[in-house]
């Protein structure tokens, strides 16, 4: 945790769980494997309990109680982080009663998502429950003052600093229309596909698609030296140029 950012390492964890749970959809785990291939079964559920048992460390700096909960019912003690997938469980390890990780929630009529929003809302729900004495939000009466009604010329400057923003944003977004035509095809489809790779990466750290990390990260990290090479040698022909 100390390497990574804290995002990062909740979505390796959730890519972990997720890539624990199509393996147990691949073997078709259920009572017919068992009745069927009872070693193929046992092996099934070596592996998963011990995919269980690395999940324990994985989620403990995020879930700490639910670390326990899983240690707990495993009946094994509490583990480093290993740097490879291992079986540590091993056959013939006995296993304390089967609890569920989480409580259903109750959600009747909304109740629950209300109280939650309540304790939860952050300052849009606070504002809602203040009452001002006065009209128009001023404690004492009257409408709350502005900057520029106590400080002469104040309005004035706010407007002139506004008009400047303004016109900094559209000269930006000039510029960048501006440097998105001069681009060329090969320039264009470098970084269409280095955008295409960066999101795989993300979506495979975040579970939400399978794949191999490293090598679709190995191949966008070339794809975006290849980029940089590109736009150095195009600004070096535009400096001969002039």
């Amino acid at each position: 945790m100390s390497d990574t950012k804290l995002r990062n390492g909740l979505a390796a964890a959730m890519s972990i769980s997720a890539r624990g749970n199509q393996y147990l959809q691949e073997c078709g785990l259920d009572n017919s494997l068992l009745a069927n291939t009872p070693d193929r079964c046992g092996e099934v559920l070596l592996n998963a309990i011990n995919l269980i048992y690395l999940l324990s460390v994985v989620i403990q700096p995020f879930m700490p109680s639910t670390a326990r909960d899983i240690l707990r019912q495993l009946n094994a003690p509490a583990r480093s982080l290993p740097t490879e997938f291992s079986i540590d469980i091993l056959p013939g390890h006995v296993l304390n009663k089967a609890e569920h990780l989480f409580k259903k929630i109750e959600n009747v009529n909304g109740a629950q998502e209300k109280k939650w929003q309540a304790q939860f809302g952050g300052d849009s729900v606070a504002a809602k429950t203040v009452k001002s004495s006065g009209p128009e939000g001023h404690a004492e009466g009257g409408a709350v003052p502005k900057v520029g009604d106590l400080i002469p010329g104040a309005g004035s400057k706010k407007k002139k600093a506004d008009a400047q923003a303004a016109s900094q944003g559209l000269s930006k977004r000039a510029q960048q229309k501006a440097a998105e035509a001069n681009k060329t095809p090969e320039q264009k489809d470098l970084e269409a596909r280095l955008e295409i790779k960066t999101k795989n990466v993300a979506a495979i750290r975040k579970g939400e698609m399978e794949g191999d990390v490293e090598k679709e990260t190995a191949e966008a990290k070339s794809l975006k030296a290849e980029l940089a090479a590109l736009i150095k040698s195009l600004k070096e022909a535009s400096i001969s140029k002039e």
